[in-house]
Protein backbone atom coordinates (compact mmCIF):
# COMPACT_ATOMS: atom_id res chain seq x y z
CA UNK A 1 0.00 0.00 0.00
CA UNK A 2 3.09 2.13 0.86
CA UNK A 3 4.52 1.68 -2.66
CA UNK A 4 1.46 2.39 -4.39
CA UNK A 5 1.39 6.10 -2.47
CA UNK A 6 4.75 6.46 -3.05
CA UNK A 7 4.04 5.98 -6.51
CA UNK A 8 1.21 8.45 -6.87
CA UNK A 9 3.17 11.22 -5.01
CA UNK A 10 6.23 11.01 -7.44
CA UNK A 11 3.91 11.02 -10.57
CA UNK A 12 1.89 14.45 -9.14
CA UNK A 13 5.48 15.93 -8.24
CA UNK A 14 6.53 15.05 -11.74
CA UNK A 15 3.25 16.88 -13.40
CA UNK A 16 4.41 20.12 -11.11
CA UNK A 17 5.95 22.59 -13.05
CA UNK A 18 8.36 24.97 -11.61
CA UNK A 19 9.32 27.99 -13.69
CA UNK A 20 12.69 30.05 -13.76
CA UNK A 21 12.62 32.58 -11.18
CA UNK A 22 12.04 36.20 -11.64
CA UNK A 23 13.18 39.74 -10.74
CA UNK A 24 11.09 42.66 -11.94
CA UNK A 25 13.50 45.39 -11.64
CA UNK A 26 10.48 48.89 -11.96
CA UNK A 27 11.72 52.44 -12.34
CA UNK A 28 11.41 54.10 -8.67
CA UNK A 29 7.96 55.94 -8.20
CA UNK A 30 6.58 53.91 -10.93
CA UNK A 31 2.72 53.31 -10.18
CA UNK A 32 0.23 52.06 -12.62
CA UNK A 33 0.02 48.79 -14.45
CA UNK A 34 3.03 46.79 -15.79
CA UNK A 35 2.36 45.26 -19.01
CA UNK A 36 5.22 42.77 -20.57
CA UNK A 37 5.45 41.12 -23.86
CA UNK A 38 6.91 38.14 -24.59
CA UNK A 39 8.56 36.45 -27.66
CA UNK A 40 9.33 40.00 -28.93
CA UNK A 41 12.75 39.17 -31.32
CA UNK A 42 13.70 43.03 -30.83
CA UNK A 43 12.66 42.99 -27.58
CA UNK A 44 14.74 43.36 -24.76
CA UNK A 45 17.67 41.04 -24.60
CA UNK A 46 17.32 37.77 -22.16
CA UNK A 47 18.89 38.69 -18.68
CA UNK A 48 19.93 36.67 -15.75
CA UNK A 49 20.76 37.16 -12.54
CA UNK A 50 23.89 35.51 -10.39
CA UNK A 51 21.20 33.32 -9.09
CA UNK A 52 19.96 32.00 -12.37
CA UNK A 53 16.95 34.31 -12.02
CA UNK A 54 14.91 36.34 -14.89
CA UNK A 55 15.59 39.57 -15.25
CA UNK A 56 13.15 42.13 -16.51
CA UNK A 57 13.94 45.90 -16.81
CA UNK A 58 10.45 47.71 -17.00
CA UNK A 59 10.91 50.83 -19.07
CA UNK A 60 9.69 54.28 -17.36
CA UNK A 61 6.51 53.36 -19.64
CA UNK A 62 5.37 50.28 -17.57
CA UNK A 63 5.85 48.25 -21.17
CA UNK A 64 8.35 46.03 -21.69
CA UNK A 65 8.62 43.88 -24.91
CA UNK A 66 11.48 41.17 -24.19
CA UNK A 67 13.40 38.03 -25.89
CA UNK A 68 12.05 35.78 -23.05
CA UNK A 69 9.07 33.08 -23.72
CA UNK A 70 6.69 33.35 -21.13
CA UNK A 71 7.53 31.52 -18.17
CA UNK A 72 4.45 29.16 -16.98
CA UNK A 73 4.57 27.36 -13.51
CA UNK A 74 5.13 28.03 -10.15
CA UNK A 75 7.08 31.15 -10.10
CA UNK A 76 9.21 33.06 -7.10
CA UNK A 77 8.94 36.53 -8.22
CA UNK A 78 10.60 39.01 -6.81
CA UNK A 79 9.87 43.01 -7.48
CA UNK A 80 11.86 46.18 -7.02
CA UNK A 81 12.23 49.40 -7.35
CA UNK A 82 15.45 50.69 -9.14
CA UNK A 83 17.06 54.15 -9.63
CA UNK A 84 18.13 55.79 -12.67
CA UNK A 85 21.70 53.88 -12.13
CA UNK A 86 19.56 51.19 -11.89
CA UNK A 87 20.35 50.24 -7.99
CA UNK A 88 17.87 48.85 -5.76
CA UNK A 89 16.27 51.17 -3.54
CA UNK A 90 13.56 48.99 -2.42
CA UNK A 91 11.87 45.75 -2.65
CA UNK A 92 7.95 45.57 -3.42
CA UNK A 93 6.35 42.90 -1.60
CA UNK A 94 4.09 40.97 -3.89
CA UNK A 95 0.20 40.91 -3.05
CA UNK A 96 -2.16 38.62 -4.26
CA UNK A 97 -5.66 38.53 -4.19
CA UNK A 98 -6.12 35.57 -1.95
CA UNK A 99 -4.02 37.94 0.80
CA UNK A 100 -7.83 40.41 0.62
CA UNK A 101 -7.48 43.81 0.31
CA UNK A 102 -8.60 44.93 3.27
CA UNK A 103 -5.78 46.37 4.27
CA UNK A 104 -5.89 50.01 2.48
CA UNK A 105 -2.34 51.38 3.23
CA UNK A 106 -0.65 53.38 1.29
CA UNK A 107 2.36 50.33 1.36
CA UNK A 108 3.62 50.29 -2.44
CA UNK A 109 3.05 46.60 -3.49
CA UNK A 110 3.03 44.26 -6.71
CA UNK A 111 -0.63 43.25 -6.68
CA UNK A 112 -2.47 40.71 -8.52
CA UNK A 113 -0.01 39.36 -11.41
CA UNK A 114 -1.89 38.54 -13.99
CA UNK A 115 -1.18 36.44 -17.58
CA UNK A 116 -2.15 37.41 -20.62
CA UNK A 117 -3.01 35.11 -23.05
CA UNK A 118 -1.53 35.15 -26.61
CA UNK A 119 -4.27 35.71 -29.30
CA UNK A 120 -5.31 35.82 -32.65
CA UNK A 121 -7.28 38.87 -34.44
CA UNK A 122 -9.38 37.19 -37.80
CA UNK A 123 -10.82 39.88 -40.60
CA UNK A 124 -14.58 38.67 -41.69
CA UNK A 125 -12.71 36.26 -44.52
CA UNK A 126 -11.14 34.31 -41.81
CA UNK A 127 -7.94 35.63 -42.44
CA UNK A 128 -5.60 36.31 -39.87
CA UNK A 129 -5.11 40.03 -39.36
CA UNK A 130 -3.10 40.62 -36.54
CA UNK A 131 -1.37 37.94 -33.37
CA UNK A 132 -0.84 39.34 -30.25
CA UNK A 133 1.69 37.59 -28.11
CA UNK A 134 1.71 35.96 -24.61
CA UNK A 135 2.10 38.62 -21.67
CA UNK A 136 1.68 39.50 -18.03
CA UNK A 137 0.56 42.32 -16.34
CA UNK A 138 0.81 43.63 -12.70
CA UNK A 139 -0.75 46.57 -10.64
CA UNK A 140 2.09 48.47 -8.99
CA UNK A 141 0.56 50.84 -6.67
CA UNK A 142 0.25 51.84 -2.78
CA UNK A 143 -2.62 49.20 -1.29
CA UNK A 144 -5.24 52.10 -1.17
CA UNK A 145 -5.23 52.25 -4.82
CA UNK A 146 -5.68 49.10 -5.67
CA UNK A 147 -9.60 49.08 -6.79
CA UNK A 148 -9.49 52.26 -8.82
CA UNK A 149 -6.35 50.93 -10.92
CA UNK A 150 -7.52 47.37 -11.11
CA UNK A 151 -10.64 48.56 -13.22
CA UNK A 152 -8.17 50.27 -15.46
CA UNK A 153 -6.62 47.28 -16.17
CA UNK A 154 -7.55 46.17 -18.76
CA UNK A 155 -7.06 49.76 -20.75
CA UNK A 156 -3.63 49.59 -19.98
CA UNK A 157 -3.10 45.99 -21.49
CA UNK A 158 -5.48 47.70 -24.87
CA UNK A 159 -3.17 50.56 -25.35
CA UNK A 160 -0.05 48.57 -24.70
CA UNK A 161 -1.02 46.09 -27.13
CA UNK A 162 -1.35 48.67 -29.72
CA UNK A 163 2.09 49.59 -29.42
CA UNK A 164 3.08 45.91 -30.15
CA UNK A 165 2.95 47.42 -33.84
CA UNK A 166 5.80 49.71 -33.28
Amino acid sequence: MRAKYLVILIVLFQSCRFAEDEHFYIPESFEGTVVIFFDQTDGQDEEYSNDGGRIYRIPKNGILFTEFSANYGAVNAKYYYVNEFGRVTKEIRPVYRHDGIENYSDEIVAYNPQTIAKTTNYNEHNEVVSISPPGLSILVCPMNKVINLSEKRFDAIRDARSKLDR
